[in-house]
Formats: structure tokens, C-alpha cells, sequence
């Protein structure tokens, strides 16, 4: 049977983003840092302009060193930061994660909206390519009791484990899985009931 690549989920990095809730501006002294030595350690704040444009980012406990008390956000932030547009898919996003991207800064018309962390992101894409194949696989064998089925997907590597009606279907479930966006690897455990190979007559698989 053919099989077509599933398309994109239409879920977009605003379903998982939390808002930035802590900003500064490029005038920010190092001193006005120091109360932000938590948000350096895990991550990093961003820095946005008046119009709450995003312009780069301070991270590092360096940042907030108290024994340099002297300077501004202007000269210590980076202007190079991972961001990705509020309208952009799930599955995008989550291939700039799998390069490394451990969080993303999200903007819409330039603007800072939140930010959106590499795990969060990952475990959505997951989940998101665990409901397409569950779908795609029950609507394309009738015969099969979905409580038979059992997809587990890790980083973008899928486990398809449990038993499907026949032979046949078992290479047609890794086609499935493979076909989805984001799917780099399937381990496929499935067993089957009817072994429908040109043996004369079908037979009935025993399992042992």
C-alpha cells in the first residue's frame, strides 16, 4: 500500500512557550545584575529595545561578577541568540533543538513574546508524532485492536511494540512511522496473528 509523508501537525512553539518574565535593556548596569544571578545560571535574560524588540542576550556568571561592578547590558550582551517566529511548527522547532538549541527565543513581528526550552519542545514533538502514528496506523488497518498497538516515541526515535493482524502490516506500520516528520529512527517490535506470505494457504502465527 502506498504510503505518503504525514504532514505537519499544525502545532506552532506557541503551545509550549512560557512569556519572559524577566527582561533588561542595554542600560542595564552590571550592578542592577545582581539580582538576577539566578536567571544567568539557567539560561541566560534577554535584552529587549523600547518597543520590547529582541536585541541579544546576558548569561554567565561573569555578567554579575561583583568585583566589576562598572559597564552596562550594552557591552556585555550577545547579539547572537536562537530564535524562532511564534508561528512556527512543532516540528521545526524541534529539529533546531536536536542541533543543540538548548532554548529558543520566540518573537513575533520582531518582538519578544517568551521563550521555549529545549526539553519542552521535544517532549511535544514526541508526543505529537506518537498521536500521527497511532492515527495514521488504526485508520489503515481496520482489523487491528488499537489496545494491540503500543508507540513509544524518545527524541525522535520510534518503538512500535504489540501485535498487529498480519504479516503484511508490520513493514507497512514502519513505513507509517518513518514517513512522519521529525521520525529519525524506528525500532519495530511488533508482532502479528496471520502469516499471509504465498505459503499456498495463510496460516495462523504461533507465538513462542
Amino acid at each position: 500500500m502506498p504510503i505518503t509523508t504525514v504532514a505537519k501537525s499544525g502545532t506552532t512553539v506557541t503551545t509550549v512557550m512560557t512569556p519572559a518574565a524577566v527582561t533588561i535593556t542595554p542600560d542595564t548596569t552590571r550592578v542592577q545584575l545582581q539580582d538576577l544571578r539566578g536567571a544567568m545560571r539557567s539560561g541566560g535574560v534577554p535584552v529587549v529595545g523600547p518597543q520590547g524588540t529582541l536585541l541579544g542576550v546576558v548569561s554567565g556568571v561573569d555578567a554579575v561578577d561583583p568585583a566589576r561592578p562598572n559597564g552596562t547590558v550594552r557591552e556585555l550582551m550577545s547579539t547572537s541568540t536562537a530564535t524562532v517566529r511564534s508561528d512556527t511548527p512543532i516540528e521545526d522547532a524541534a529539529a533546531l533543538a536536536r542541533d543543540g538549541a538548548q532554548r529558543l527565543f520566540v518573537v513575533r513581528e520582531g518582538k519578544l513574546v517568551g521563550v521555549v526550552t529545549r526539553k519542552d519542545i521535544l517532549a511535544t514533538a514526541d508526543a505529537q508524532i506518537t498521536r500521527q502514528i497511532e492515527r495514521t496506523v488504526i485508520g489503515m488497518l481496520p482489523d487491528l485492536d488499537a489496545r494491540c498497538l503500543r508507540v513509544k516515541v524518545d527524541d525522535g526515535q520510534v518503538f512500535l511494540v504489540g501485535r498487529v493482524p498480519w504479516h503484511r502490516d508490520v513493514d507497512a506500520c514502519s513505513r507509517v512511522a518513518a514517513a512522519v516528520r521529525g521520525v529519525k529512527a524506528v525500532v519495530n517490535r511488533l508482532d502479528y496473528v496471520w502469516d499471509d506470505r504465498p505459503r499456498g494457504r495463510w496460516s495462523v502465527h504461533h507465538h513462542g
